[in-house]
């Protein structure tokens, strides 16, 4: 081979891994962790999970953010609530929903593929239950029986329709 070619062929390799070790690289040094649940507390009616929550409600999305704990990125949903149900809560109360998964800087927790994160613009009945005050993470409410107690709606239903609307939960094949 000629000693021209093979100098432009060097330099034709040396800058295709040039252009490729940044992408891989950054690969790399993303941390990912995939999770599954044994959820604590797991319910067989929606009257049995609405006796064990601290609130019942329908709200959306107000905003979100992450935060790291450990190796595990989380989601906390500001959720508006536009309906209560019951418990103590008032409507037009902002409450903070804690959920796993997220992205936080170079760290990212995929979310329990049962218990999908909060979306923007979606109406949700949530059945919440209030944790103990931590001096870290402070206090926030989480959805009762890990994935069963959070339903998107179109609409929020009568009261007397409530527990109808978290049918299609305990249908589901576990």
């Amino acid at each position: 081979m000629n000693k021209k070619y093979l100098i432009i062929l060097i330099a034709v390799i040396a800058c295709a891994g040039l252009f490729a070790y940044p992408k891989a690289n950054a690969q790399r040094s993303r941390n990912t962790v995939v999770v599954s649940a044994s959820w604590h507390d797991h319910f067989f009616s929606a009257e049995e999970m609405a006796e064990n929550s601290d609130i019942v409600v329908g709200g959306v999305l107000d905003s979100s953010y992450t935060e790291l704990r450990g190796n595990l990125v989380f989601t906390r949903s500001q959720i508006l609530v536009e309906r209560v149900y019951a418990g103590d809560c008032a409507e037009g109360t902002i409450i903070e929903v804690l959920q796993t998964g997220g992205d936080y800087k170079d760290h990212h927790t995929a979310p329990i593929s049962e218990s999908p994160l909060i979306e923007p613009s979606t109406k949700y009945l949530l059945m919440l239950s209030l944790t103990e005050p931590d001096d870290r993470f402070g206090q926030y409410y989480l959805i009762s029986g890990g994935y069963q107690g959070m339903v998107k709606v179109s609409e929020y239903p009568a009261e007397e329709d409530l527990n109808g609307a978290f049918d299609p939960v305990f249908d589901m094949k576990h």
